[in-house]
């Protein structure tokens, strides 16, 4: 009952709440746990701040006061408990276990049902302050449904943790009290049906298979690290065995970054205490004299177990709970863990993380004892430079004082920019052909042994992976061995015993061969497609046409060698096409007005043409998918027939879809959001709801578009008023909101890649003058478009000659390529926009003479599909200059 009424409250008391309180409502942020695609963790959600006073700047004072406050507070103090659970499934298996995340640990009970699985907490573990109830203090639940990964995992030292990984971006890391009651857990949850399994089976044979595919450039490096770091074991939910990534540049001062300098970068053959060639004999000198002792010591005398006698280079870490939380220190809940951890204070001034340039010199030269690498935070969030919370970090020895970190020259003081070069450079070649030397230090043959002396990569004995405390009898010893772990650090679990292979010399530069098969060409298309495509695709290629990141210049693909797309495909239909779906086999869905896509059926039967379209007269019979329709007050989910349907006494001005087709959104007149779940059997062919509607209220204003992404788990409605919403999937709950300029939003668009936000809406009459050097001259503006993050904060926008009637955002692995936005206008012209500054790359010559009412790229952002008010459907594809 205690989570109930919180849900409640959060749904009515947010920004745009009926029983808002601006004197009570949480004003500060926090990471948000859900991952996005590749593990990252972009996401921020409210919550109050439970810091002292005195490590609080004047002018955050105020966050304080919100903590432990919010209304209806005397709901809670009645019952704090957890409450009755009643199972509605066979029971297959419960035991105790702790819920553990980097914040601390919850005990509680797992209960294992042939449908979902629970986490109770424990009714001895109390909620002393009502800050407590807020994400799952209370307890969990997960349907087996969305389960893609199990792991078993270690934790303080012992082997008794499983990590359970969804398809919604969360991920739980349970700890149990011994392998046995872990390992029964893990046996009995793969015995059940987990439809959506992904990863499952003999580890080296996973870890070849992603190996061979990072090799011939399938992932990027990035994607490749982050699952290196999942297989040996590391995890986000645990600070002594979080995630690390390389060093990679040791230009900080340049004004421009040369990334065909090799200069630009760390030396990835060597570890970071000895870049510097100089270090390199102090270290190798601490190991002799080490050893000879450990050699001197008397014979027959039995030495605790890993003591920490045997011989090492490095007393320190590059990676332990110091580290992570020096890195996260201006974000929660991390800045309240690094008082802890730094018992009751922050860190001395001159040591807090402040400085780029000071921290490469440190951990390369300057310094004995700090070896630390990086977070992947580096890598993809900008949040993790500002200190946007107000923290009183205090005054260094020069009089400065410590507050947003100081960025390298060449990012222009734009964490963003450095952030999106950050990942590019992780993505040069340089790197690229390099990487596999990090990854022999890491995780490789170099960690221990032999290769490891001679590669001056020995550690302190105590932090090796698999040392089980529980095997050391002394009490006081093993004590002290969790001491210096956590003190030290974990060496992440060793993969490869023989040395790593390198990566094909532009292998990512490269795509699969694209085909027409079912698709003759039309008339109207008078070029001829190639049977292999540059995987420039619709963005640019950073490591192939792009050499300097100048913080002066234009870095759009259009300065790029960015050449005109080949029209591949013409069709006419005979309604408007409002909606556009490209599936991953070639086929592209168009759909009539108030008509959208809700899922697709493998296909009946054989091969149908490569552009498949639904209308009222053909009834559907060839479209094997799921559709929804709406008209006035109604909403139907239609197959070959109405299979569901949804009545209200408020108009639908709106709908959308997830991908997976197991929810879809409908926006009212009203400013009302509901979400509906939904679950197709296709053996019956019938359609049932998996649960009550949920309804999402913040919006006054009739709602203009909706869209749902999968890959950060959020929905983003907006609404006449110009008025734009962003809701946790997960949740159902407000996260957070911005506005344009008081009009209608007509376009919304998500990326899958960075979760940033496009919008359009009607520009304000008197803003209309705007110019476009190189493409139209000055002209009258009409539209304007606007990015965000997917945390609302405003990045850039810009004005449009034309109205803007649809977007699409290709998905291109960021750091190897920039991706594009694009616009199609009402006078059926075609833009493409740079998703880093939103400035104009270029735009596609088409005969359309009606306007373009969608667009959409396909899934892997080789062709670009574009359908008009007058039914017209053209797809096109864009090749490398040398093909032309």
């Amino acid at each position: 009952m205690t989570q109930q009424w919180y849900k409640i409250i959060l749904k009515t008391t947010h920004t745009h709440g009926v029983w808002h309180d601006s004197d009570t409502y949480p004003d500060s942020w926090e990471i948000d746990s859900t991952e996005g695609p590749g593990g990252i963790r972009r996401r921020l959600k409210r919550c109050p701040v439970d810091i002292p006073l005195q490590f609080l700047m004047d002018k955050s004072h105020y966050k304080s006061q919100l903590v432990d406050s919010m209304p209806f507070e005397f709901l809670f103090q009645k019952n704090k408990s957890r409450g009755n659970v009643k199972p509605q499934f066979t029971l297959v298996y419960t035991n105790k276990c702790s819920h553990i995340k980097s914040a601390g640990t919850t005990e509680g009970d797992i209960l294992l049902y042939r449908q979902y699985m629970l986490f109770v907490r424990d009714e001895s573990a109390s909620i002393d302050t009502v800050s407590q109830l807020v994400g799952d203090a209370l307890g969990m639940y997960w349907s087996l449904l969305d389960v893609t990964e199990v792991h078993k995992r270690w934790y303080n030292l012992r082997d008794v943790a499983v990590e359970i990984f969804l398809n919604t971006g969360q991920t739980y890391l349970l700890g149990f009290g011994t392998s046995e009651e872990r390992d029964e857990l893990h046996n009995r949850l793969l015995q059940l049906n987990l439809p959506n399994l992904a990863h499952h089976g003999d580890q080296r044979k996973e870890i070849r298979s992603m190996t061979q595919r990072w090799q011939e450039g399938h992932v990027t490096n990035f994607e490749y690290l982050m699952h290196l770091n999942k297989q040996a074991g590391r995890s986000f939910n645990d600070l002594m065995q979080y995630p690390v990534l390389p060093f990679i540049l040791a230009d900080y001062t340049s004004p421009t970054l040369d990334l065909n300098n090799p200069n630009t970068f760390r030396n990835l053959t060597l570890p970071m205490a000895i870049q510097d060639p100089k270090l390199k004999e102090h270290f190798v000198q601490r190991y002799e004299m080490l050893k000879r002792d450990f050699e001197n010591q008397t014979e027959g005398v039995e030495q605790p177990l890993n003591s920490g006698t045997q011989p090492y280079h490095y007393g320190s870490h590059y990676s332990n709970s110091g580290i992570v939380l020096h890195y996260l220190v201006r974000l929660l809940p991390y800045a309240k863990l690094f008082i802890e951890f730094q018992g009751g204070s922050f860190d001395i001034p001159d040591r807090t993380f402040h400085d780029m340039r000071t921290t490469w010199k440190l951990a390369s030269s300057e310094s004995t004892t700090d070896v630390r690498e990086l977070i992947p935070e580096f890598f993809y969030l900008p949040e993790l430079f500002h200190n946007t919370e107000g923290f009183r970090f205090g005054e260094r020895q020069n009089g400065n004082t410590v507050d947003d970190v100081l960025l390298p020259t060449w990012s222009n003081e734009d964490s963003r920019l450095l952030i999106l070069t950050h990942r590019m450079a992780l993505e040069s070649e340089y790197v690229s052909q390099n990487l596999h030397h990090w990854i022999d230090l890491v995780f490789g043959y170099k960690q221990q042994g032999q290769a490891a002396v001679d590669a001056i990569n020995v550690f302190h004995p105590s932090t090796y992976f698999g040392i089980d405390v529980e095997k050391i009898e002394n009490e006081l010893h093993r004590e002290a061995m969790k001491t210096m772990v956590k003190t030290y650090g974990q060496t992440p679990k060793q993969l490869f015993k023989e040395p790593h292979v390198t990566r094909n010399a532009m292998a990512h530069i490269h795509s699969k061969p694209l085909t027409t098969k079912g698709a003759p060409m039309q008339q109207g298309s008078n070029q001829k497609m190639t049977s292999r495509f540059w995987r420039m695709a619709f963005a640019s290629s950073m490591t192939d046409a792009l050499s300097t990141i100048d913080r002066e210049r234009d870095l759009s693909p259009g300065t790029l060698h960015f050449s005109q797309p080949v029209l591949c495909w013409t069709a006419k239909f005979p309604h408007s096409i409002t909606s556009i779906k490209c599936l991953p086999s070639g086929e592209v869905l168009a759909m009539p007005p108030q008509t959208i896509n809700l899922s697709f059926i493998p296909w009946r039967g054989p091969r149908y043409e490569q552009v498949s379209s639904f209308t009222e007269e053909s009834g559907g019979s060839n479209y094997a998918g799921l559709r929804i329709r709406w008209e006035g007050s109604n909403v139907h989910v239609i197959a070959d027939s109405i299979l569901y349907s949804i009545a209200s006494t408020d108009r639908v001005t709106c709908c959308a879809a997830a991908r997976d087709g197991r929810v879809f959104v409908i926006g009212y007149a009203s400013g009302l959001v509901t979400v509906q779940p939904l679950q197709y059997e296709q053996s019956t062919k019938s359609v049932s709801n998996m649960g009550p509607a949920r309804y999402l209220t913040g919006h006054v204003q009739p709602i203009t578009t909706i869209q749902i992404n999968r890959a950060f788990s959020v929905i983003v409605s907006a609404d006449c008023s110009g008025k734009v919403i962003i809701w946790d999937l997960n949740l159902m709950t407000y996260v957070n909101y911005f506005e344009t300029r008081q009009s209608p939003v007509s376009c919304l668009r998500v990326s899958d890649t960075l979760g940033d936000i496009v919008t359009v809406s009607s520009a304000s009459k008197e803003n209309r003058n705007v110019s476009f050097p190189g493409l139209h001259g000055s002209v009258e503006s009409i539209s304007e478009i606007y990015l965000h993050s997917v945390n609302g904060k405003y990045i850039a926008w810009s004005r449009c000659s034309h109205e803007i009637t649809s977007l699409a955002i290709s998905v291109m692995s960021e750091g190897l390529y920039k991706n594009v936005i694009a616009t199609g206008f009402q006078n059926g012209s075609i833009w493409l926009w740079n998703t880093w500054n939103l400035q104009v790359v270029s735009d596609i010559q088409t005969n359309f003479t009606s306007p373009i009412l969608s667009l959409e790229f396909s899934h892997d952002s080789y062709s670009l599909a574009a359908g008009s008010e007058e039914g017209r459907l053209m797809v096109w594809t864009q090749t490398h200059p040398a093909n032309n």
